[in-house]
């Protein structure tokens, strides 16, 4: 608007004007490309460095739990080693002391749940088998127990060796 309250028109630009606008935003386009790239990056390094924290922190209340269950607190050594469960749940010693821990509590379903999802992440270990097979001796379940124990025995030795 001039002081008279008009519009005037732009002025046209000429070709180089608009060469030197499109450089500009294409400019900041690539900075703008390189710092979401920069983040991503950084995001996956610190998301990485997290995971390595809780590894140390699992560990932590792995060595807790168990220290709690020799010393005969069951309540708290199954709280710590569900912390580190759910810190690193593919840890194969955390699940076999929780397990053992809710069987000392008493708390047999619970135990069995926790054996059976290790046993999902390692189907032919033995050891996660055959503390299956007596929790459910112990429980009564025979033929679930009988199961188990054929479980333990072919991951032990195969089927060529016990036939």
């Amino acid at each position: 608007m001039d002081d008279s309250g008009t519009h005037t028109p732009p002025a046209e630009l000429s070709f180089l004007d608009h060469l030197r606008i499109v450089r500009r935003q294409t400019t900041r386009l690539a900075v703008l490309v390189g710092i979401t790239i920069a983040a991503f990056g950084l995001t996956r390094w610190m998301a990485g460095v997290m995971r390595e924290l809780h590894r140390g922190d699992a560990a932590q209340w792995q060595q807790l739990g168990h220290e709690r269950l020799a010393g005969g607190d069951v309540a708290g050594a199954i709280t710590a080693l569900r912390r580190a469960g759910a810190m690193d749940g593919e840890d194969r010693e955390v699940q076999l002391e929780l397990a053992r821990a809710y069987r000392t509590a008493g708390e047999y379903d619970a135990s069995r749940d926790v054996l059976l999802r290790a046993r999902e992440r390692h189907p032919d270990d033995a050891e996660i088998s055959l503390r299956l097979a007596r929790l459910e001796a112990q429980t009564g379940r025979t033929e679930e127990a009988i199961r188990h124990y054929q479980s333990t025995l072919l991951a032990l030795w195969g089927p060529q060796q016990l036939a």
